[in-house]
């Protein structure tokens, strides 16, 4: 499908219009319905082309098989973790409008294949684990656990040098993680933020370093961000 054009101020679907219509099909439709953060809301949004809209959520449920088949294998290889396929599509979408609508080409939409393509190309198992995580699945968090906690403690030792001061950052980076905040009384976990779109490795080391400056701010020692590239995967 050719991208249609839109209003060259317009880079994110009316979300807002979208929510008033609930004759929706399908699930990747759904989530892009119920999907809803301060990003989607600004009121320059409100132009946005009808023709535009449609074809955008034609595109996305387009991608709907593929979606189920990735969703599937994420399921089989971690059976208890309990994330839901409407919770998976969710996030997703949410990496969709990011990349491929935020950042992506300006004045069109994307298309099916653009989506398909993008959809594929996510680090879905990676994804899986973190939504898992950021439910508080015990299972999930076990998994994460064993396979990431010492590669969180070599970075931190890495980059924070001080045995004692390196166990105090790796349980701030872990508190982090869990989400100690609240907000209308949901705890916001640092998980919620990945999208899948690099390895879960890889946004570990700028989510450890981003927790070790918070946690050392104000302070006399000073964290290079050289520190943390310098460190293989």
């Amino acid at each position: 499908m050719n991208g249609t054009c839109v209003d060259h101020s317009m880079s994110r679907v009316n979300h807002r219009g979208l929510r008033r219509r609930r004759d929706y099909k399908h699930l990747l439709v759904k989530a892009h319905y119920e999907y809803d953060t301060p990003t989607l809301s600004d009121n320059n949004l409100e132009s946005l082309k009808t023709s535009a809209e449609e074809e955008y959520l034609q595109n996305l449920a387009a991608c709907e098989p593929e979606l189920a088949k990735i969703y599937s294998n994420c399921a089989r290889t971690y059976p208890e973790f309990g994330v839901s396929l409407s919770d998976f599509s969710e996030a997703v979408i949410r990496a969709v409008d990011k990349y491929l609508i935020k950042l992506g080409v300006r004045d069109r939409i994307p298309t099916a294949r653009e989506i398909s393509r993008f959809i594929n190309d996510l680090q879905s198992l990676d994804l899986y684990l973190a939504l898992a995580c950021a439910r508080g699945n015990e299972p999930g968090w076990w998994e994460f656990d064993r396979h990431y906690r010492h590669f969180i403690e070599r970075v931190a030792r890495h980059l924070v040098g001080n045995h004692v001061d390196a166990d105090e950052a790796i349980d701030f980076v872990y508190a982090e993680l869990f989400g100690t905040n609240t907000s209308s009384g949901t705890r916001q976990s640092k998980f919620k933020t990945y999208t899948g779109r690099g390895t879960l490795r890889g946004w570990l080391r700028a989510v450890i370093w981003h927790a070790i400056v918070d946690l050392y701010r104000g302070r006399a020692d000073e964290i290079s961000l050289d520190q943390c590239s310098e460190l293989d995967d």
